[in-house]
C-alpha cells in the first residue's frame, strides 16, 4: 500500500488531536453552557458551513500547502482558547474556530487527488487509527490534569499537524505545482 508520508502524518496527527479532544468537548460545554450546551453544536456546524468556501479562496490567494496549514493552525489556536473559555460566547467562538480545519479540508483533498485515486481512502483510513486509543488517553489527561490539558494537548497536536504538509511537493492537476 503506497500513501503519501507528509498528508497521511497530517491527517494521523488531525485524527489523533480530533478524537482526544472530541469526546470531552460536551463535557466541557455543559460545564459552561449548562443543559442547552447541544444547542452549541448546530452554531459550530452553521458557523463552519463557509469555512470549505474560505479554503478554495485561500488556496487560490496563498496556496494549496499555506491553505491547508492555515485551517489546521486556526484550529489548534481555537482548541487552546477552548480551555480557558468559561463564559458562553468566548466558548463558542473558540468552537467556531476550532471548526475552521474545515478550511484545510478541500486542500486536502485538492492534493490528494493529484496525487493518486486511492490516495484519499487510504489516508482517510489511517486518520480514523487515533479514533481506537485518543479516546482512552483524553480520559487518563481527564482524570489526571483535568479537561482543560486535553484541550491544550490536542491544540499543540493539531498546530502539529499543519506541518508535514509544507513538506509536501505535489503538482495539482493542470500542472500547477503548489505553493
Amino acid at each position: 500500500m503506497r500513501v503519501n508520508l507528509p498528508i497521511a502524518s497530517s491527517w494521523f496527527l488531525w485524527g489523533s488531536s480530533y478524537y482526544l479532544y472530541y469526546p470531552y468537548l460536551s463535557i466541557y460545554l455543559q460545564k459552561v453552557l449548562g443543559d442547552n450546551f447541544s444547542f452549541s453544536f448546530v452554531i459550530f456546524t452553521l458557523a463552519a458551513i463557509p469555512f470549505s468556501l474560505l479554503g478554495g479562496i485561500s488556496h487560490r490567494l496563498i496556496g494549496v500547502k499555506a491553505s491547508a496549514f492555515l485551517g489546521m493552525f486556526l484550529s489548534g489556536i481555537g482548541l487552546f482558547l477552548i480551555r480557558s473559555s468559561s463564559a458562553p460566547i468566548p466558548l463558542l467562538l473558540s468552537g467556531i474556530l476550532t471548526y475552521s480545519f474545515f478550511v484545510s479540508l478541500p486542500n486536502f483533498y485538492s492534493m490528494m487527488s493529484s496525487l493518486d485515486s486511492k490516495c484519499i481512502a487510504r489516508v482517510w483510513s489511517i486518520s480514523i487509527i487515533p479514533s481506537l486509543f485518543m479516546p482512552l488517553v483524553g480520559g487518563m489527561i481527564s482524570q489526571y490534569l483535568g479537561i482543560s490539558a486535553v484541550f491544550l494537548i490536542a491544540s499543540i497536536i493539531s498546530f502539529a499537524s499543519g506541518i508535514p504538509v509544507l513538506l509536501l511537493r505535489v503538482t495539482l492537476r493542470g500542472g500547477r505545482e503548489n505553493q
